[in-house]
This record gives C-alpha cells, sequence and structure tokens, in this order.
C-alpha cells in the first residue's frame, strides 16, 4: 500500500513535489522486485484526493479482508508529518487548520495507524514513513516534509519518548522512519525525497554491499544501508543530519530481489 500528498486543501501545505512520485517510486519498485519471489502483488495507492482518513480507513479495511497470515504486506507513506505532545500525526490531503487543535482532530494519527495496521493479519509487515515528524528544522536548505510554521510555532513537545519510537513500538512491526521528532525529512535530491531516494538506491545496492549476496534485498539489509547513508549523505549535500529510525522486530524476511534498473 502506497500513500502520497503533494496537494493539499491547506495552501499553506502546497510545497511538496516528490510526495506522490516517491510513492509512485516505491509502488513501480517493489512491484518490479517482488515478481520473482511471490506468485502475486497485490497494490493499493492513494494519491492526493485519495489520501483521506476515510480513504485510508476504507483501504486497510480491504486489504485485511484479502490478506493472509503468510503474506508480505509493506507499507508506504510520504507528505507532511507532525509531532503534537508525543503524538506522530500525517495530515491527509483534507487538512484544512493551521492550530495544534486541528492536527488532533483532522490528522491522521498513530492510534489510526497502529489500529489498521494491526488488522492486517500479514505476519511479515514493514512500514516506510517519509514524513518529519515535528518539522522543527523548518529552515533547512532544502524542503522539508514538515508541518507550516504556524502550526509548528504552536507544537509543544512534551514527552519523554520520541514519537517515532512510540509509534514503532506501538506497532509492533519492522519500521523505518525518516527522521526523529526534531527532525525535518529532506526532500528534492535527484528527483525524490531524499530517505525514499535512499531506500531505492538500497535496493539496488544493499545486498551487494551489506548483505549476504543472495540476490534478495532482505529488511535487515534494507535497514542498515538506510541507516548508514541517509545521515551522511544529508550532511554532506545539505550540511543537515537527517537520522532514520529503524526498528526490526521478529524474523527478517526478503521483500524482494535485487532492483535492477531505476524504477
Amino acid at each position: 500500500m502506497s500513500v502520497g500528498v503533494n496537494q493539499y486543501l491547506n495552501k499553506a501545505l502546497q510545497q511538496l513535489k516528490y510526495a506522490v512520485p516517491d510513492a509512485q517510486a516505491i509502488s513501480a519498485a517493489l512491484s518490479a522486485t517482488a515478481m520473482p519471489l511471490f506468485p502475486q502483488v497485490d497494490l493499493t495507492t492513494l494519491y492526493n484526493d485519495q489520501a483521506t482518513l476515510t480513504g485510508l480507513e476504507t483501504a486497510f479495511t480491504q486489504i485485511a479482508a484479502r490478506t493472509r497470515p503468510e503474506d508480505v504486506f509493506v507499507f508506504y507513506i510520504a507528505g507532511h508529518g507532525i509531532t503534537v505532545d508525543g503524538h506522530y500525526y500525517f495530515l491527509p490531503h483534507d487538512f484544512r487548520g493551521t492550530q495544534e487543535a486541528a492536527v488532533r482532530q483532522e490528522g491522521i494519527s498513530q492510534d489510526h495507524l497502529q489500529r489498521w495496521l494491526a488488522s492486517v493479519p500479514a505476519r511479515k509487515s514493514l512500514i516506510l514513513i517519509d514524513t518529519c515528524q515535528s518539522g522543527s528544522s523548518i529552515d533547512a536548505v532544502a524542503v522539508l516534509r514538515g508541518a507550516p510554521r504556524e502550526i509548528i510555532e504552536k507544537t509543544v513537545l512534551r514527552e519523554e519518548y520520541t514519537a517515532s519510537a512510540k509509534l514503532m513500538r506501538a506497532i509492533g512491526r519492522a519500521m523505518i522512519t525518516a527522521a526523529t521528532e526534531t527532525q525535518a525529512a529532506l526532500e528534492g535530491y535527484r528527483g525524490h525525497g531524499l530517505f525514499t531516494y535512499t531506500i531505492l538506491e538500497a535496493m539496488r545496492e544493499a545486498d551487494q554491499q551489506l548483505g549476504n549476496h543472495d540476490g534478495m534485498t532482505d529488511i535487515l539489509e534494507l535497514a542498515q544501508y538506510v541507516g548508514d547513508h541517509v545521515s551522511a549523505l544529508t550532511y554532506s549535500m545539505f550540511g543537515f543530519e537527517q537520522s532514520p529510525q529503524v526498528l526490526v522486530k521478529g524474523q527478517n524476511f526478503p521483500i524482494g530481489a535485487v532492483l535492477k534498473t531505476q524504477p
């Protein structure tokens, strides 16, 4: 399932260019690499005006109904994200507010994500989130996948643990997020968000550089490659160190054959 939002009803959120292309690229890459390993690839995409709370709720209900425990499920989401009182929210296409209260009322919360993901019976699941966790580094050189300044300035982080860490623990699935709760997620690198660009690169390179050279990309190889490369690349390119957050729980598993071409 691939979700991306560039176009928001709230004009203050209209600065993203690559969330939808990134979601499309991830869909294409996973579809291409999964075919040698799996008899069937079932792809669900929600872009721009499809990516609402109702749209995601319906999509997850349909996916849960047709997914088996032995299946592999990958969920990717890109767009604006923000942390409010230590809780992560994804801002859907129809988000209209500019206040912290609006984020709580209209945002897709980590509670929504936890409930939806728990409904999918696949024992092998990978969650990829390419958004800012709080968007607090709003003056970085590249475009940020965070909330607009008027929301950020009204947001107070009060929790001891990071939102991404709590989200990972709550969901209980293998999960890689683009940044910590106090960092931005950069976009505009070679036509992608930098985090997603690194995932796509990992699908070509991780098995040979860090793995067992078996011609498949598994989640441990993917996670190590992303963890090693995102921070170094953001610092060298933008002078800003973006630190992806990684949690791999349960068994390791391949998500596809090594990607041979640029998606």
